[in-house]
């Protein structure tokens, strides 16, 4: 009877945990809103993404960019001219500044984790679906794929103004 009882208040227990991890969770969606610093190949700051909410969605849009012009071994030929969005497929939007364009669109908060969105990549011009983890307060994880989630590459934003070497994992 002594074991009956205790397995029953370890269930119960279980279950409360659960419950209060559920609620926990159910808080946290909007823990994505603010600006967030992307880095580069090399792991240098590249651009500043603010991630809005617009609806039960979430979108990201350019703020900031380290790089406002070509540098002068372009080679496309645009040296010292503005950075555009000169890989978009779409001829119309070849011109456009990349600060303000929305790069990140339709994020749906589930179950802990933002899905079902989109991620655009102007170096490509390509736009790959996209999911979003908060890691830590100030570290997001996202992956753009094409297809399933198994099929892409992760990548790591940083809140804006703190430094990596202040962001525990």
């Amino acid at each position: 009877m002594t074991t009956h009882r205790s397995f029953s208040r370890f269930l119960a227990a279980l279950f409360m945990a659960n419950l209060v991890a559920a609620h926990a969770t159910a808080a946290a969606p909007d823990a994505i809103l603010g600006t967030w610093s992307t880095e580069d190949k090399d792991g240098n700051r590249d651009s500043i993404v603010e991630i809005t909410k617009q609806g039960d969605l979430y979108v990201g849009t350019v703020v900031w960019v380290k790089y406002d012009v070509y540098p002068e071994n372009d080679p496309k030929g645009m040296a010292g001219q503005p950075v555009v969005d000169r890989e978009n497929p779409d001829p119309a939007l070849r011109t456009r500044s990349i600060q303000g364009v929305e790069i990140v669109k339709g994020l749906r908060w589930t179950d802990g984790e933002w899905v079902d969105g989109e991620i655009y990549a102007p170096r490509e011009g390509t736009t790959y679906s996209a999911k979003a983890t908060l890691e830590n307060p100030d570290t997001l994880s996202v992956r753009g794929y094409i297809g399933t989630p198994w099929l892409g590459q992760t990548v790591t934003w940083r809140r804006a103004g703190v430094p990596a070497d202040a962001v525990s994992d």
